[in-house]
C-alpha cells in the first residue's frame, strides 16, 4: 500500500473526499492518516450486523503467504491427502454428457415412432372396405372440410380484390 500524497489542490480535494466516506474516528483525523500511511497500513472499517460501518481504524496489512508458480508434485500430494474434499474429488466419475443423454432420448423416440407407425399401418389395413378404399378418419373429414372451405373464401376475397383493383384503373 502507498499513503496518497496531495501536492496540488486537486490531489488535497480528493484525499479529503476519501477521508469523508469513512466513519470519523475521533483519535485521528483521517485526511492526515491517509497522507502518512506507510507501505503495509491501510485505514479499514468493518460492517456490524445491521450492515452499518464501524468508525474508521488504521491497521498493518500482513502480506500475503504465497508464491508465485506451480506447487510442487510433493506439495500437491500433501495437500490432497490432508484435504477433507480429498475423498471427493480425487476419483475420476466419468458421467454422461448432456449431448449422450439427449441422444438416448432422440433414438429411444424414434423406436417410439416406428412402432406407432407400424400400428397406424396396420390399423389403416384393417379400415379398408370392400371397394378398396379405406374409412376416413374424424381428423381426416374435418381437414378435408376446411381445405374445402378454405378455397372457397382464397377465390371469393381474390375476386374482390381484383374487381377493386381493376375498378380503381378503369375509373382513370
Amino acid at each position: 500500500q502507498h499513503a496518497l500524497r496531495g501536492y496540488t489542490p486537486k490531489e488535497q480535494k480528493a484525499i479529503r473526499i476519501a477521508a469523508d466516506s469513512f466513519r470519523k474516528n475521533p483519535k485521528f483525523t483521517t485526511s492526515e492518516v491517509i497522507s502518512q500511511l506507510g507501505t503495509g497500513e491501510a485505514l479499514v472499517t468493518l460492517l456490524d450486523k445491521e450492515g452499518i460501518p464501524s468508525i474508521v481504524g488504521q491497521t498493518l496489512i500482513r502480506p500475503p503467504a504465497s508464491r508465485l508458480g506451480p506447487a510442487t508434485a510433493s506439495e500437491r500430494k500433501a495437500v490432497i491427502s490432508t484435504s477433507e474434499m480429498g475423498e471427493k474429488y480425487n476419483n475420476m466419475i466419468d458421467r454422461k454428457s448432456a449431448e449422450e443423454i439427449l441422444l438416448e432420448k432422440r433414438k429411444a423416440m424414434a423406436k417410439e415412432q416406428e412402432k406407432l407407425d407400424a400400428k397406424e399401418a396396420k390399423e389403416k389395413a384393417k379400415t379398408k372396405t370392400r371397394s378398396g378404399r379405406r374409412k376416413k378418419t374424424t381428423g381426416e373429414m374435418l381437414a378435408h372440410e376446411a381445405k374445402i372451405v378454405g378455397r372457397q373464401l382464397a377465390r371469393q376475397h381474390g375476386r374482390k380484390l381484383i374487381r377493386g383493383i381493376l375498378g380503381s384503373v378503369l375509373r382513370r
